[in-house]
């Protein structure tokens, strides 16, 4: 009873990041708990999920170009340029769904069609729901 209790109080804050909810514990150990994990949450903003993998060169300019390229036709999608030795890749999107993810590459494949989905860190407060 006391796990369904811990993980109901964890979906709930995760639904609710931005409001602010007084909860009170009998047991001990379930508030240190959330305590730990809602302390995670605030300091780490990434959490796994998807991107859409577009393009990667070695060039910065290149990538940056292709990125400019991908905001003139899809302005409402995030893109994000990293540098992972020894290439810059061009990422798109946060999906904590892959379902989601294949929604979205579908349209992307039509301008771009080498894009293919991929594991990564994603912005918590950006996730694309639908």
């Amino acid at each position: 009873m006391r796990l369904f209790i811990f993980f109901a109080l964890l979906f709930s804050y995760w639904q609710t990041t931005l409001a602010q909810v007084t909860v009170q514990y009998d047991d001990e150990t379930i508030r240190e708990m959330v305590e730990v994990h809602t302390s995670t949450l605030r300091n780490n903003p990434e959490i796994p999920g998807y991107r859409i993998h577009i393009y990667s060169d070695m060039k910065r300019d290149l990538v940056l170009e292709m990125r400019s390229r991908f905001m003139q036709v899809f302005p409402t999608i995030d893109s994000y340029v990293e540098y992972v030795k020894p290439e810059f890749k061009l990422r798109l999107g946060n999906f904590i769904d892959k379902k989601v993810a294949n929604k979205y590459i579908r349209k992307i494949k039509s301008e771009f069609p080498s894009a293919y989905i991929v594991q990564d860190n994603v912005l918590r407060t950006r996730i694309v729901f639908e």
